[in-house]
């Protein structure tokens, strides 16, 4: 789709890069406010609301013939999908038991890893038999679908399930909310293991994994986007596995540290072991994604350590730790190392890369270290703030 939006929006390489990531600096920077949102109206305004916005946004991206019409289309897409994960796991923490919660978390990262996949797929037949405008017009159906199935099964919000004391939740407590979350150490903790074993999704598998295996593998980049894929596909395998797993066990701590643990170990195995047969790098690939889809659990972990009436806002913090580091910070800065390598080199060696990856295995090794200190369950958890 990239050589379409540059043709249609008259633009270069430099800033359709402008035109991409203007998506996801609000998308990031609104987690928090997303999720006090969602705990002052309910997860069922804000999604009818955000889903009005998402199809506004794809109508205007459709009619952009301008750099700044589809950038300010760009912000609208990144706000109107900011409060999403914080609005599912939501649902899952109203609508089924406590002890459940892992379980129908891993479920809906499983859901979003599929989703995202398929939809790659889709929007990219969309764009080889249709025009791009076209595929966007498309997209912004979408939300009109979900707004007509939220409207439908609204009154199950009101059928016997659970309700919070929204209306006691005003705007101006939001400064006490964010302290409140920001002053327990669990939620910190446990948001930063999130944060850094998100890296493998976001840094490796999400960018770097493909120049890397064409590289290691002298294949093209169809053949080692196959490869990155599978870790998608471990990925969206474990988190239910772990949510099983986390639903049994009272104590997570060995479930967090054996993620960090062995997600190293693949991960140096990977990266610096050679000539290793590319069947089994088919296999390791989909263990690295299995073991890395424990940070999933710092979700359960945050919403058992946050006071009731915060679960939205500190499963926000959790969600914008999990992304702040990866794609806006390491996926960089690995590129700037790789280009200060070729600065004395015609072409990257296979030993650029396995520098360049070395703060992704430094993200580990403090995943791993800080999981030793993460408790599930927090002795002040019932408290409501005020």
């Amino acid at each position: 789709m990239i050589p379409q939006l540059m043709q249609g929006l008259s633009i270069n390489f430099a800033h359709i890069g402008l035109v991409s990531s203007s998506f996801f600096y609000p998308y990031i920077l609104l987690q928090i406010p997303a999720g006090f949102l969602v705990d002052r109206y309910g997860p069922t305004k804000v999604i009818l609301l955000s889903c009005s916005l998402c199809t506004l946004s794809c109508v205007l991206f459709s009619y952009a013939y301008v750099e700044h019409t589809a950038v300010f289309a760009r912000i609208m897409m990144g706000i109107s999908c900011a409060p999403a994960v914080v609005i599912t796991l939501y649902f899952g923490k109203l609508y089924f038991p406590d002890n459940q919660f892992p379980l129908i978390a891993g479920l809906l990262e499983m859901l979003g890893m599929l989703g995202g996949a398929l939809g790659d797929t889709v929007l990219a037949t969309l764009v080889h038999f249709f025009h791009w405008r076209h595929a966007m017009l498309v997209c912004a159906i979408v939300p009109l679908i979900i707004m007509g199935l939220i409207l439908v099964f609204y009154k199950i919000e009101h059928n016997g399930q659970p309700k919070t004391n929204q209306a006691e939740i005003k705007l101006r407590y939001f400064p006490r909310h964010l302290y409140a979350i920001l002053s327990i150490r669990q939620i910190w903790l446990s948001s930063l293991y999130a944060c850094f074993m998100f890296t493998l999704i976001t840094c490796f598998a999400g960018l770097w994994a493909v120049p890397f295996f064409s590289l290691l593998y002298t294949i093209s980049t169809l053949k080692a986007a196959s490869l990155s894929a599978i870790i998608f596909i471990g990925t969206a395998c474990g988190a239910p596995s772990y949510g099983i797993l986390a639903g049994k066990l009272k104590n997570y701590t060995i479930l967090l540290v054996g993620g960090a643990f062995f997600g190293g170990l693949l991960m140096l195995i990977i990266v610096y072991i050679p000539n290793i047969p590319i069947n089994i790098m088919y296999g390791l690939l989909f263990l690295l994604g299995f073991v890395s889809s424990s940070y999933m659990l710092s979700f359960d972990i945050v919403k058992n350590n946050s006071p009731p009436n915060t679960h939205g806002c500190a499963m926000g913090f959790t969600n914008m730790m999990c992304l702040v580091l990866g794609a806006p910070l390491l996926q960089p800065f690995i590129g700037y190392i790789l280009a200060l390598l070729k600065a004395n080199q015609t072409t990257l060696s296979l030993q650029s890369y396995q520098i360049a990856l070395t703060p992704i295995l430094l993200s580990l090794l403090a995943a791993f270290m800080i999981s030793f200190s993460i408790k599930s369950k927090h002795p002040y958890r019932d408290l409501h703030v005020n």
